[in-house]
């Protein structure tokens, strides 16, 4: 019984050794053979080679180079700002505010008490406030506004989009950044994502 248990054992080592030494002569040759594209004499000839076809040019420009138009910026706004100089006496044209209490029916609270206090106006009287990004000229030009997304209030948003302003200005579009950062979020509380929606009822 000793004996048939020491030939199984061996039998199972050397089985066990010609597979190690199986596997790995095949690794060897796998990683020191090249190996070839089993595809490539189906490829027909004239996508053979890289160059067999030059791209044509695209007959339009490039929309991200600048245009050929002085780009002159300015803001307007309410001037009731407290925060921010740009919109408080730094305005070249003054505007009226208007009352969007009914559209924001959330600004209350402590919502209400530290805007109020930060901002220095309410919801009865918003600013309307406003970046502009003008191509100098006769014109006519067309306008487009643009209107920055919910962050806190805090970090003002609406200058983020002067690359863009800048680039429609030089194209001959008038480009206005629209300031809403008083109605962004804040630790105070924000108003669940209606507050965007409901302030360009304000224009």
């Amino acid at each position: 019984a000793l004996y048939q248990f020491q030939l199984k054992r061996n039998l199972l080592n050397g089985a066990f050794l010609l597979i190690l030494l199986g596997g790995t002569g095949y690794v060897l040759f796998a990683l020191a053979n090249s190996g070839s594209d089993p595809y490539e004499k189906e490829v027909p000839l004239a996508f053979a080679h890289e160059n067999s076809f030059p791209p044509e040019p695209v007959p339009i420009q490039n929309p991200a180079a600048p245009g050929t138009f002085t780009v002159k910026t300015f803001t307007y706004g309410s001037g009731t700002d407290v925060q921010r100089e740009e919109f408080s006496t730094g305005v070249k044209f003054k505007t009226t505010t208007v009352d969007g209490s009914l559209l924001i029916p959330d600004w209350k609270d402590k919502k209400k008490k530290w805007r109020e206090r930060y901002w220095g106006f309410g919801a009865e009287n918003f600013p309307l406030n406003g970046r502009v990004y003008m191509p100098e000229g006769d014109g006519p030009f067309p306008i487009t506004l643009i209107v920055h997304g919910n962050h806190s209030m805090i970090d003002y948003s609406d200058d983020g989009y002067g690359y863009l302003g800048n680039l429609l200005a030089s194209r001959g579009i008038i480009a206005v950044s629209v300031d809403e950062n008083f109605l962004n979020g804040h630790w105070s509380g924000d108003f669940r994502g209606k507050e965007m929606l409901r302030a360009h009822g304000c224009y």
